[in-house]
């Protein structure tokens, strides 16, 4: 949310190996700010490594205003509802 973005974001992917829900968490204001479509990647092996499980993103897509489009193999595309 430091950054300061000339153009519009039209598209947003994060793959982080993990850290997916924080960036998400500290994107807050961009997301909010340009509405792009965003594509994530969830995978459960990550779970006790990072202490969430998948209702946390969903908690979190639901504080955004955003819904899941689709899933295919972990990555999840969220879309402004």
């Amino acid at each position: 949310d430091e950054i300061k973005f000339e153009k519009k974001i039209s598209f947003f992917k994060v793959d982080v190996q993990g850290y997916d829900l924080e960036v998400l968490k500290g994107s807050r204001k961009t997301i909010n700010s340009h509405q792009m479509p965003i594509i994530f990647e969830y995978e459960k092996l990550f779970e006790n490594d990072f202490n969430y499980n998948f209702s946390k993103f969903e908690q979190f897509i639901k504080s955004i205003n955003y819904k899941i489009h689709k899933e295919i193999n972990h990555n999840y595309l969220i879309i402004p509802k």
